[in-house]
């Protein structure tokens, strides 16, 4: 599907109440470009106004789902590393209050901002391939600016094992912390997620969408605030710690394909 001149986000609609997104930066696992986020931001705040949608498929192209921010890309530059975090967080943001089921397929690797897309989404059918980590902590960064997420999302004992760490996990543990909702062979994801999206679709469109609120007001209620504020608060954290010594040493590792040395 993907070849050197294609968009970084496509978008088709598989059926009348279904869209399915698709991250198209396969040779760079599928990491947050500013035109990918920039796509993926405009297409999400359109289908949050069709009613007639009741799906949204969330899907990648390669063997990896998605590498969180392309750090080559934010690295250039101050302003560049603050306007891509930002867009990461509107992002996220927009995909967990989108009114619609959002039904994710992963594959591969989900790194940081790709894990948090994960967390962002209603259920999740993972390949046997699928492996999911926030390594923030070895590249010297806070792991700040997606925990207003992963906090709604997870146990206390899950944000252990995969803030402290760093480590990534299999689908069978993301499973079991509450990550992933089925667990399919490879290159069945697609298929399962098209069968779930075919059984919501046929639910009543109006008690479905009250579902969803419901789910959404209740994780609002239990975090004591709404997910956006608490954004706003953690993305200047997160903007500050990539000025220190230890971000600068450690996205310089990771490029340069080394231990870091802290």
């Amino acid at each position: 599907m993907s070849h050197e001149n294609s968009p970084p986000l496509l978008l088709a609609f598989p059926s009348s109440s279904a869209a399915r997104l698709v991250l198209n930066r396969p040779k760079r696992s599928n990491a947050f470009s500013p035109e990918l986020l920039e796509a993926l931001s405009v297409v999400l705040d359109d289908l949050k106004a069709r009613p007639d949608v009741r799906i949204v498929l969330l899907t990648a192209e390669g063997k990896n789902f998605c590498g969180g921010l392309d750090l080559a890309l934010a690295a250039e530059s101050d302003e560049k590393a603050r306007s891509m975090s930002a867009a990461v967080v509107r992002c996220l943001t927009a995909l967990r209050h989108l009114p619609q089921t959002v039904i994710t397929v992963a594959q591969g690797a989900a790194r940081a901002g790709g894990g948090a897309l994960i967390a962002a989404s209603d259920l999740v059918v993972a390949e046997e391939s699928f492996h999911i980590a926030f390594p923030e902590i070895h590249r010297g960064l806070d792991p700040i600016l997606l925990f207003p997420l992963l906090r709604r999302r997870l146990a206390p004992s899950a944000l252990s094992e995969l803030l402290l760490t760093g480590q990534a996990i299999d689908a069978h543990r993301a499973e079991k912390i509450g990550l992933v909702h089925r667990i399919v062979p490879a290159g069945q994801g697609l298929e399962r997620a098209e069968s779930l999206a075919d059984e919501i679709s046929r639910s009543a469109p109006g008690p479905l969408r009250t579902a969803k609120e419901l789910i959404l007001a209740q994780e609002t209620t239990a975090a004591g605030c709404p997910l956006e504020v608490e954004f706003t608060q953690t993305l200047e954290s997160h903007l500050a710690s990539w000025q220190s010594n230890s971000a600068r040493e450690g996205v310089a590792a990771f490029l340069e394909k080394r231990p870091p040395v802290f």
